[in-house]
């Protein structure tokens, strides 16, 4: 959650469909989505850190790659 109550940020496992984020930043009151994490090696995010506070910045590690993405926003975008 953000400082504000408003953002959540969830990690888990991509969907076979495709398509689909491992990691998603949702506006919890409408459920828009503001960023969309899915750079991960198969699809599965084993974690996730959120800094709540202004400059907003996300965290996500991957469970099969073993690597950490770090992100900025909104909408969140991987920081190079």
């Amino acid at each position: 959650w953000d400082f504000e109550s408003k953002r959540v940020v969830i990690g888990g496992e991509r969907d076979g469909a495709g398509g689909a984020a491992c990691c998603v930043a949702l506006q919890w009151d409408t459920g828009v989505t503001v960023g969309q994490m899915s750079q991960h090696l198969k699809g599965r995010c084993s974690s996730v850190a959120f800094k709540p506070s202004r400059p907003f910045k996300i965290v996500s590690a991957g469970k099969d790659d073993t690597k950490t993405y770090f992100h900025k926003g909104p909408p969140f975008q991987k920081v190079p």
